[in-house]
């Protein structure tokens, strides 16, 4: 949704030509405002603008569900500033809206995420990788996350 690259912006040539293709055969679509808040490569690759402020996330997201979405998803690897706990109640309060969550977690942050109504973490590959133990991460990761 905060991308400047014509091909991934709404209602950029890419996004009309995917969502005609999609429609003409018919094929059963989950649409989802996709919000790149961090400084991962999905930020370069889409030439994504910052959001200012949680104020326009919020705008942004309650127009989103205006028109008809109904998940919001955060990508937030290497954000410089986290979701307050605040912007994620506001969110979660926007009727028919589920919010979706990806960011370099730990067991303990991805269960706080979903206790404050989050309804998908999504643990981005490299945090396994990276990790000095990646399977006991991992398995920590599943107990926090599939409970």
């Amino acid at each position: 949704m905060n991308s400047n690259s014509h091909f991934a912006r709404p209602f950029g040539s890419g996004s009309v030509a995917t969502a005609t293709a999609v429609a003409a055969c018919g094929v059963p679509f989950l649409p989802v405002a996709y919000f790149i808040l961090g400084d991962s490569t999905a930020r370069w690759y889409y030439d994504a603008f910052h959001v200012p402020s949680d104020k326009v996330l919020l705008g942004y997201a309650r127009y989103a569900a205006m028109v008809g979405y109904r998940d919001v998803a955060l990508d937030l690897e290497g954000p410089s500033q986290p979701l307050s706990a605040r912007l994620i109640a506001a969110l979660v309060a926007i009727p028919g809206l589920r919010i979706q969550v990806s960011d370099d977690l730990d067991a303990a942050g991805a269960t706080r995420l979903l206790e404050q109504g989050v309804a998908t973490v999504i643990t981005p590959s490299d945090i396994y990788e990276e990790h000095c133990d990646p399977l006991a991460h991992a398995a920590a990761m599943h107990s926090a996350l599939l409970r």
